[in-house]
């Protein structure tokens, strides 16, 4: 599989030149190249999310006005968060950490940006 991953995708062929070993990849940017070349190839469009796809109901709660209502959205997916700090000692930790995230929005009840 890898030599032909290599051959498909060049950029994941590159060598050091001190030490003629395969340079480090980004494990993302390969995922997101076998990603676009089966959808690319799988017919019908529903394929790819079938076979490697899932779906995520988010809960976005104020931290600044815990008296607002909390929003709820359905996304699907095809890849997880994963976040992999030096704590990280677990693929499940990175990914629990990966799906809890604080970001800002618009607050009608504040009538401003906050943190959610």
């Amino acid at each position: 599989f890898v030599t032909l991953f290599r051959t498909a995708f060049p950029q994941f062929a590159q060598k050091d030149t001190k030490s003629n070993v395969y340079a480090q990849q980004d494990a993302d940017e390969a995922w997101a190249a076998v990603m676009s070349t089966l959808a690319a190839r799988l017919q019908p469009s529903t394929a790819l999310p079938a076979l490697f796809g899932g779906e995520l109901i988010s809960t976005y709660t104020c931290t600044e006005a815990p008296q607002e209502a909390p929003m709820q959205k359905k996304e699907t997916f095809l890849k997880l968060p994963c976040n992999i700090t030096n704590e990280t000692a677990h693929l499940l930790a990175g990914l629990r950490e990966g799906l809890h995230e604080k970001l800002t929005k618009r607050s009608e009840t504040l009538g401003r940006d906050a943190v959610y």
